[in-house]
């Protein structure tokens, strides 16, 4: 019995040392971490696991609201920013754009500098000035005042500056420098102040306010300044059509190829051959 009391003692003790080298060693880490930013960061100040607004880190990070973070190797799980007005207007040109993720990013409303290679967004995700680069994840709305390359899914709107590769949304999707690629939106596609390259569909509006190459599908109007390849919907309206329209009722002011439709014209073409039902041609 003596032995056992001992022994208990004993174990005791040594709990009581261990907890009190670990609580040292911990307030001694929070207390170095202070530069960079008020978190626990395990290990090392800027390597392993960290609890907090750390501003520099590689490994693995938890945070409640993001606040002057510069860079993020790793893990970064993020609900949102602290301040909230910079939840829906992340053009905010101080705190978030210091802060680069690199790695995983995952949140409630996860905005940076920028974003890569996996990001995703309960409700909404935003870079700016910078990009939003390879896959990218959104319950509602995916916002850049960059570019948006690699491929990415919203489920209600996507809004960059230009988009490079695969971008499908609920409702929008807007690349207002350009889109190259594949884009499906389940309203709407515009491009208004470049060119559309690849692919678009769309059961709306499709409207590029240049040139528009390859094949654009859409359910009601589709307008280009230049089409050059397929365009399928029920109206559409070009300056030049180089290609094939198809559509009820197909609009150009310069054909180079042909209409199939209920109505088609073709403002290059002699005055009673403009207007016909069902096709039209001009080579």
């Amino acid at each position: 019995m003596k032995i056992s009391a001992i022994s208990n003692t004993r174990m005791i003790d040594f709990v009581f040392l261990l907890l009190f080298f670990f609580t040292n060693t911990f307030i001694s880490i929070a207390q170095d971490s202070l530069p960079n930013g008020r978190a626990f960061n395990f290990p090392a100040n800027k390597y392993g696991i960290s609890i907090g607004n750390s501003r520099e880190f590689n490994g693995i990070r938890f945070n409640f609201a993001d606040k002057n973070v510069k860079k993020i190797n790793g893990f970064n799980f993020t609900l949102w920013t602290e301040n909230v007005k910079e939840l829906f207007f992340w053009k905010n040109e101080t705190t978030l754009n210091s802060s680069i993720v690199n790695g995983i990013s995952i949140g409630i409303i996860p905005i940076a500098r920028s974003m890569q290679p996996i990001n995703i967004g309960v409700l909404a995700i935003g870079t700016s000035p910078d990009n939003l680069n390879g896959i990218t994840i959104s319950g509602i709305l995916l916002g850049s005042t960059g570019n948006l390359n690699g491929i990415s899914f919203s489920g209600l709107m996507t809004q960059v500056d230009a988009i490079s590769g695969i971008a499908i949304s609920g409702l929008l999707v807007t690349g207002i420098g350009g889109i190259n690629g594949l884009a499906i939106s389940g309203l709407i596609i515009s491009s208004d102040t470049r060119n559309i390259n690849g692919m678009a569909i769309c059961p709306g509006i499709l409207f590029c306010g240049f040139n528009f190459r390859g094949v654009g599908i859409s359910g009601i109007y589709a307008q280009a300044e230049s089409f050059e390849g397929l365009s399928i919907a029920a109206y559409a309206k070009t300056r030049e059509m180089h290609g094939l329209s198809i559509g009820l009722f197909n609009k150009t002011n310069n054909l180079h190829g042909m209409q199939i439709g209920l109505l088609n014209y073709a403002g290059n073409n002699p005055k009673l051959l403009r207007l016909l039902p069902f096709f039209n041609l001009h080579f």
